[in-house]
């Protein structure tokens, strides 16, 4: 073979090797993008709306990554089959509209993409079109259909970025305060280091048990503080998700509780949610710590330390009121 010859076979490996390449980035964009705006939609129908469902959050999020990583080596119209099949079921409406462009993940708007002015929602930072990015736009369409320009905010907050899962906490049980017509809580140091003194030692053991009330690691200020932990975890949760679950979770606790009495509905839990939003506390510290090794299968340790503590006999009905919009 002539050195011509070598040089033309050498530019044509080189062609087919960037082209496969490119083809390859593409594909694996193109999923990356729908399963980060799938897992925002998760996030947000489930957990930054008042209506909180952690389960079907954690069920949700959970499902989308199974599809993404069982199905890493699959024809996208195989990926895309997955997720028509699996969406309906969290979002029927909006998929409904959108589920053309999962069975034709290449299938564009007419007109193109950039009509629909939804790139700076996504945070898009491709050139050219890739798979699936019509059903992206679509379905971020769909949302801002029914839920306007609050959900447009919240799902481009999400998509640009990750809050700081401390961050997470503090804001959100602050909302659900302000829901319930009281201050704000002020994070507070020596507060955040005893909870997460207390978070290592959960994770640690990889046990899920209340402090003692009455130890010496719960006084601040010579009196004693109050307390709420949660352990959740999972292959794919991210700290912010895990942190975002167990406040919420704590205030999901709100169904079982009479404000007309000040007590339980049935003996079921309560005492999360009171001291969530118990209205004397006013300082809080929180607390996160992993282990991917517990035999239980979960992997956050989270806890909150309160100052003063809430939950005092006889005081409920003076610190634990109805949400503003239910009374």
């Amino acid at each position: 073979m002539g050195f011509k010859q070598r040089g033309r076979l050498f530019l044509l490996l080189g062609f087919l090797i960037s082209s496969a390449s490119a083809q390859y980035g593409e594909v694996t964009h193109g999923r990356d993008v729908v399963t980060k705006v799938v897992r925002a939609l998760c996030w947000y129908e489930f957990m930054d709306k008042i209506e909180t469902n952690v389960n079907n959050f954690l069920r949700c999020d959970n499902q989308v990554q199974k599809i993404k990583t069982g199905y890493e080596g699959a024809p996208d119209v195989v990926f895309g089959g997955a997720l028509a099949s699996s969406l309906p079921q969290w979002f029927p409406n909006h998929v409904r509209e959108c589920d053309i462009f999962l069975k034709a993940p290449k299938r564009q708007f007419k007109g193109g993409i950039k009509k629909t002015n939804y790139g700076f929602v996504i945070g898009e930072h491709f050139n050219q079109p890739y798979p699936f990015q019509s059903f992206a736009h679509c379905l971020v369409a769909e949302v801002d259909k029914t839920d306007g320009s609050t959900a447009m905010l919240a799902l481009e907050s999400r998509l640009k970025s990750e809050r700081y899962w401390r961050e997470t906490m503090f804001r959100r049980e602050n909302e659900f305060r302000t829901l319930h017509n009281v201050s704000n809580l002020e994070l507070d140091t020596l507060l955040t280091e005893d909870a997460q003194l207390y978070a290592e030692q959960l994770a640690r053991t990889c046990s899920f048990k209340p402090s003692n009330p009455m130890g010496r690691d719960r006084l601040y200020d010579r009196q004693f503080t109050g307390e709420n932990i949660a352990m959740n975890g999972g292959a794919f949760l991210r700290d912010e998700d895990s942190a975002n679950v167990a406040v919420t979770g704590w205030y999901e606790e709100n169904k079982n509780y009479d404000f007309a009495t000040g007590a339980s509905k049935g003996n079921l839990p309560v005492d999360q949610f009171t001291q969530s939003v118990w209205k004397s506390s006013k300082k809080v510290g929180y607390g996160m710590a992993t282990n991917k090794k517990c035999p239980n299968g979960y992997t956050h340790y989270i806890v909150a330390r309160y100052f003063p503590a809430g939950n005092l006999p006889n005081a409920y009905l003076e610190n634990v009121f109805p949400a503003i919009n239910s009374q």
